[in-house]
């Protein structure tokens, strides 16, 4: 035992009802001296439920306990699976025999039943539930199973009602826990529920030794010693000498602590509001000047004069003061704002880009970090000019060509140095920049006649689609019904759907029975007409630009060309300047368009160069109703619609918020919708607008019901927004009866004119003004909704469905079949791989399988410059595969891509975004690539694709820390864009299946290098010694395999 109470380690009790310090007490506290690890020592957990929250075993598998989880629900043991690797999770019933039962669970709280008098309580008391069918096993069948000795120290039953079902399962002869804890109220209830089990257990030789208020607890009789100790409840001994405390007390001083923090901070930034704001060098500037004027004012004749009269204003002043401070009404609360107001300016600089504000730097373009990378296209004495060199928003001109061909030539930037810089946390920035600039250069060069598309069938891009988060509102909303609407006016045999494997699938209700595709080629193109982009600048024209070089009628959608007002902010680095460049080169080449707003229509012209034959503005058709004004004034939050880019001023709104509403005794109530998952950043930008901690709190994911109700009841909707192309934050909130206040900017007062409730965005205090004015009321609203009505746009799904008619082929066209050897000494294979002398054990065995490869087939070798390939085998760059796109995969009857998780596969990774290949797989995770290559963020995307999650849960960090916690392997893009898997180990490849729905084909690996002797002799071994340059003096040990499970699947 410590010797003193400092140096007691806190021990944190995750049970509803400190049973989990019962059981410390029984195993660990009784012993002499006290046990502070549980190994050796066994749980069985049935209906184990969440892993931490409320688990009686959690602190216990903390403690070195391990065990068996024994969780009917498939969400809560996938979940249990993956937080406590060490346990045996058991995915069923534990039931009295074996069969299928039906499992009520209540979605979102974690509760479930076998019980069907429960499941209907639970219904009673306003709950929803869901029934589903679980397998059910006998107890004593699943502890034989499962465990390797009989010893079970202790168990747990808590299955909401099914109790004695359980125990007609157990028979407490071969296995016999030495402490029970068994739930013994109806759930929801003080009723109790043991009469209908308790008298077996007594008569199988167990003793009650307490009741908690929940769970009734026995002692196996040969254990009796353990009574007094489980009979003993949670106590200020258990805290005191031995540092238990309860989970919930633990996360409120913790909560209290940074809340004290915080609240401390906000008063030192209120009463210091200015001495902060300004650096030290800046006062120091202002004091020289000061003294340099007091110098010159002093010898003057007037000063004599003035300083009498300054004394007087001094003290005028001074009795101000005094007299606000006495004043409890509307003229301290003035002051107060006026002071919140002046911080909340201070921070206003260095929280929002200048360019917003209107003091934009220069023009420019580079590398996101420079360092490494080479020098840019077209630069000049070491400056590149954001207009030339492939960075230009008009067309390619003859000299920008030659500048960037000259760059493309001089690469192709795969030695591994180069390889190693590109993992850079941004995607491969010199791989992207790479790609676009390709873009522009084949969309500059289009064949001398366009190709003949007079096919039955349209082309719709819907990549824009194949996002679990892209809901019903911005792009997605006017996607999902332009898709929605051709579908309805052609059939879906008649639609083709352009995707990206790599994201998330296309929902059921979007795609239908649509053909799908990812690229369009050449031989494709005649089988179309009509291409239809609705999202022209937010993805790469580059799979389909056969189709924008054809005769096909080609319409897009266009939202905005935001990135041109702020080129400093959206178009200042290389690789997202040239890829902004390339969809503008693309909407130059479109014959009509769809645009969102008359101020997008108005701006097309000047931006596409020419005057558009047919532009039209149009709207879904669920945007544009308009709902009556409600009665009453609302009560509800503040809402601020945002979004999770600095364009939307979320930090502007929450200042002015908080100087509206600064000297009320009432706490703030504002809610942030748009920034799901994003908590923390609102969090901290409140307590930058000096608002308390809580007052702001961020809106999860919103179903239309839910937005609905919220805006309905709304105080009022602030959408302080820089720029838009269309507001659909205001309309949705005019829809639903809320009042806006908004940024007087060119989209707004298209939807609802001008007025006192439209503001400067960049200016806090006339947001505020506006703020104060409309909170709380429905002033002003029945003039924007009038506005509103008034707006002329078409139907969307009507336009878009005319026009394509109107232009839609005839010929029926069938897309061309795949080609595909089976047998064959001609066949013609490409092997893209990392190559000796390349310093990576995949280089090692590709080099000896491609020498074998060659004499089966007619092989083509691509992989980096700098590798050392024979003669006797084909080869080219694999540069030279990426830079000509869809046609890089010429025509090979197969090609096949190697792969692994480091730095070496990056361009290897890229060829498969635009060639269908076999993926040969050489790692059983590729997590650590993806995070080199995008960073956390990126990371958790590929991570979380084709999940119900959008967040990890333990983070990241703690996964990367502890591989075995890692939850999933990162393989969603390889697999989905793969024409087959290949992998060689069979242990992972179940594992794979399961995150990415893709099978794998196992092949083990092959010994590199057979013995070509008839026996292996000591000179065959002194010769091998030799190669692998080994002294004969040392012995050498090679292992194969993975050692460690923390960091690889054995």
């Amino acid at each position: 035992m410590p010797s003193t109470l400092g140096d007691v380690e806190s021990k944190v009790s995750y049970a509803q009802n400190a049973e989990d310090i019962r059981v410390w007490r029984a195993f660990h506290a009784q012993q002499n001296p006290p046990l502070e690890k549980g190994d050796g020592l066994t749980y069985v957990d049935v209906g184990a439920n969440e892993a931490r929250h409320l688990s009686i075993t959690a602190s216990l598998y903390d403690l070195g306990w391990r065990g068996l989880l024994i969780e009917a629900d498939p969400a809560l043991a996938r979940d249990l699976r993956t937080l406590r690797p060490s346990d045996t999770v058991v995915e069923c019933a534990a039931s009295d025999s074996d069969g299928t039962l039906t499992f009520n669970t209540v979605p979102g709280t974690g509760l479930g039943t076998l019980n069907t008098g429960e499941a209907q309580a639970a219904a009673r008391r306003g709950f929803e539930t869901v029934a589903i069918t679980v397998q059910a096993r006998p107890l004593d069948s699943i502890l034989h199973e499962h465990l390797n000795s009989p010893e079970i120290h202790f168990m747990s039953i808590d299955v909401e009602g099914a109790e004695a079902s359980v125990l007609d399962g157990l028979s407490l002869r071969a296995f016999r826990p030495w402490v029970m804890c068994i739930e013994a109220v109806h759930a929801g209830t003080d009723d109790p529920s043991h009469e209908a089990w308790e008298p077996q257990l007594l008569r199988r030789g167990y003793v009650l030794a307490a009741f908690d208020g929940v769970n009734r607890w026995y002692v196996a009789s040969e254990h009796d010693h353990l009574v007094a100790a489980v009979a003993t409840p949670f106590n200020s001994l258990d805290a005191g000498m031995h540092g238990w405390v309860q989970a919930d007390q633990s996360e409120l001083a913790k909560a209290r602590d940074r809340a004290h923090a915080r609240r401390a901070w906000q008063r030192e930034l209120i009463l210091n509001e200015i001495r902060g704001a300004v650096p030290v060098t800046e006062y120091e500037k202002q004091i020289l000047e000061l003294r340099t004027a007091l110098a010159s004012v002093e010898g003057s004749r007037s000063w004599r004069y003035t300083r009498k009269a300054g004394k007087a204003v001094r003290l005028a002043q001074h009795a101000v003061r005094l007299a606000i401070l006495k004043t409890p009404g509307p003229l301290q609360r003035a002051v107060i704002r006026e002071r919140h107001l002046r911080h909340v300016n201070a921070n206003f600089p260095n929280l929002v880009d200048p360019g917003y504000l209107g003091k934009a730097p220069a023009e420019s373009v580079d590398w996101i970090t420079p360092e490494g990378m080479p020098t840019l296209p077209g630069a000049r004495g070491g400056k590149t000019d954001p207009t030339r060199g492939g960075f230009g928003l008009a067309p390619l001109s003859s000299n920008d060509k030659q500048d960037v061909a000259a760059w493309l030539e001089a690469g192709p930037y795969d030695d591994d140095e180069t390889l190693d810089r590109r993992t850079d946390n941004h995607d491969d920035e010199l791989g992207r920049l790479m790609a676009a600039l390709r873009t522009r250069m084949r969309l500059a060069s289009p064949p001398d006649s366009p190709t003949p598309a007079n096919g039955n069938r349209v082309l719709f891009d819907a990549r824009s689609l194949q996002s679990a988060a892209f809901g019903a509102r911005g792009i997605g909303r006017f996607a999902s019904s332009a898709l929605l609407g051709i579908r309805a006016a052609l059939g879906d045999e008649k639609v083709v759907l352009l995707v990206d494997r790599g994201l998330e699938r296309l929902p059921d209700d979007l795609a239908g029975s649509c053909l799908q595709v990812t690229r369009v080629t050449e031989a494709n193109v005649p089988g179309f007409s009509v291409l239809i982009e609705p999202s022209p600048l937010t993805a790469s024209p580059e799979p389909f630009i056969p189709i924008l070089h054809s005769t096909a009628h080609k319409i897009a959608i266009v939202f905005d060309f935001i990135p041109m007002h702020y080129p400093t902010i959206y178009l200042r680095h290389a690789a997202a300047r040239a890829e902004y460049a390339a969809g503008l080169d693309a909407l130059r080449g479109y014959d009509e368009f769809i645009c969102i707003s008359h101020l997008v229509k108005d701006e097309l012209p000047a931006v596409i160069g020419r005057q558009p034959a047919n532009s039209q503005v149009a709207w879904p058709s669920g945007v544009s109703a308009v709902s009556a004004s409600h009665e009453g004034q609302p009560t509800g939050p503040i809402v601020v619609m945002t979004g999770d880019e600095g364009r939307k001023n979320t930090y502007g709104a929450l200042a002015a918020i908080g100087v509206a509403t600064a000297g009320g005794d009432e706490p703030r109530d504002v809610l942030v919708i748009g920034m799901a998952g994003q908590g923390t950043r609102v969090h901290h930008w409140s307590i930058h607008a000096a608002m308390r901690p809580g007052e702001a709190i961020t809106a999860g994911r919103m179903s239309d019901t839910e937005l609905h109700d919220t805006l309905n009841s709304a105080s009022l909707v602030v959408v302080a927004s820089f720029d838009e192309g269309l507001s659909l934050p205001v309309i949705e909130a005019i829809n639903c009866g809320a009042n806006v206040v908004a940024a007087d900017i060119p989209a707004h007062r298209e939807l609802i004119g001008r007025g006192p409730y439209l503001v400067d965005p960049r200016s806090i205090r006339r947001l505020a003004r506006a703020i104060r004015k409309y909170s709380g009321s429905r002033r002003g609203f029945t003039r924007q909704q009038a506005r509103l009505a008034e707006h002329q746009h078409l139907d969307l799904e009507r336009v878009i469905a005319e026009r394509t008619l109107a232009r839609l082929g005839t010929s029926v066209v069938a897309l061309p079949p795949e080609r595909i050897h089976l047998t064959g000494s001609d066949i013609k294979v490409a092997l893209a791989t990392p190559y000796p002398p390349q310093k990576s054990g995949i280089a090692d065995f590709s080099g000896a399988i491609a020498d074998e490869l060659n004499n089966l087939c007619d092989l083509t070798l691509f992989t980096t410059s700098d590798a050392q390939v024979p003669d006797h085998i084909k080869h080219a760059s694999i540069d030279s595969v990426i830079a000509q796109g869809s046609a890089g995969g010429g025509d090979f009857d197969s090609f096949v891509t190697v792969l692994g998780n480091s730095h070496f596969h990056v361009p290897f990774l890229e060829v498969m975004k635009s060639i269908d290949t076999v993926a040969v797989l050489h790692d059983t995770r590729m997590v650590e690539l993806y995070m080199a290559m995008r960073g956390i963020g990126g990371v958790e995307q590929v991570m979380t694709r084709g999940t119900d999650h959008r967040m990890l849960v333990p983070s990241l960090t703690e996964q990367i820390d502890d591989m075995r916690l890692l939850q999933n392997m990162g393989f969603w893009e390889i697999a989905h864009r793969a024409k087959a898997l290949v992998m060689h180990s069979p242990s992972a490849a179940p594992r794979i299946e399961q995150e990415t729905g893709i099978r794998p084909f196992v092949l083990p690996f092959a010994n590199q290098r057979v013995p070509r002797t008839a026996a292996v002799t000591d000179e065959v071994r002194r010769d091998a010694r030799r190669r692998l340059g080994f002294s004969d003096d040392l012995a050498h040990v090679a292992s194969f395999g993975f050692v460690d499970v923390r960091t690889k699947m054995v």
